[in-house]
């Protein structure tokens, strides 16, 4: 009589004999999946990236990573109704753009938001990441005032701006701020979330005149661009009329 492998048995050997079962990497309650091309130090750069930046926190997080064309597809398992919130979209934007940045050298990243059972919700590219001023800069704190620069802003000029932004907004409440220079010309970004404000000729006034001060500060033209939670600029106030 003949003796055959219980199903679950053969079933299991039929999948990983065809490579169809992924790999995995494991740490602090985050399980990235790793297939379709993906290597394992593609899944751990990833890891690494996501344990140093608060995303593991000891509770389970699932994820799979997988080759697509020249960069990659991330899946994430989001609560029920998640992707529903336009804020979490931005937030989930902001953190493909991270992921591409740091653990894949800016290659695109298409974020699959899912179900628990794998079903895509939303996807988002890390095709925009231009928009996010405060991306792939260091930071430099001035009392409660945190000060974003980019690679062009030398210390010196750090020091002018961060003084200045301490002077100006006080130095009680926890502030964010970034100072870029782009084709010459100087960028102060700042967190503006009342909607509001963004047509509003009093509040623009306060910035011109913020735009000015730095202008004559740095020796270059200065403007500001006013942001919203997310650091994506939504206005733009030029140092016009400073001798006024």
């Amino acid at each position: 009589m003949k003796k055959f492998l219980p199903i679950t048995v053969l079933v299991s050997f039929m999948l990983y004999s065809c490579g169809m079962i992924p790999k995995s990497v494991e740490k602090n309650g985050v399980k990235i999946q790793y297939s379709g091309g993906a290597t394992k130090e593609e899944a751990e750069k990833l890891l690494a990236y996501l344990d140093g930046n608060g995303f593991s926190d000891g509770r389970q997080k699932d994820l799979k990573l997988a080759k697509d064309g020249d960069g990659y597809n991330v899946k994430m398992v989001i609560k029920d109704g998640y992707e529903l919130d336009d804020k979490n979209i931005e937030l989930m934007t902001d953190f493909a753009c991270e992921v591409s940045s740091n653990a894949f050298d800016g290659k695109l990243v298409t974020l699959d938001l899912c179900s628990n059972t794998w079903a895509v919700k939303k996807s988002i590219k890390s095709d925009k990441c231009d928009e996010f001023e405060m991306l792939d800069k260091e930071s430099k704190m001035f009392g409660e005032v945190e000060l974003y620069y980019g690679e062009s802003i030398g210390t010196k000029e750090q020091e002018i701006v961060g003084d200045y932004l301490t002077d100006t907004f006080g130095n009680d409440v926890e502030r964010t701020f970034v100072i870029d220079k782009k084709d010459g010309k100087g960028i102060l970004s700042v967190v503006v979330t009342n909607k509001k404000y963004y047509n509003d000729p009093e509040k623009k006034d306060i910035y011109r005149i913020i735009a000015c001060d730095l202008t004559k500060l740095l020796g270059y033209a200065t403007d500001v661009h006013m942001c919203d939670e997310y650091m994506k600029m939504q206005e733009v106030v030029e140092a016009s009329g400073c001798d006024k």
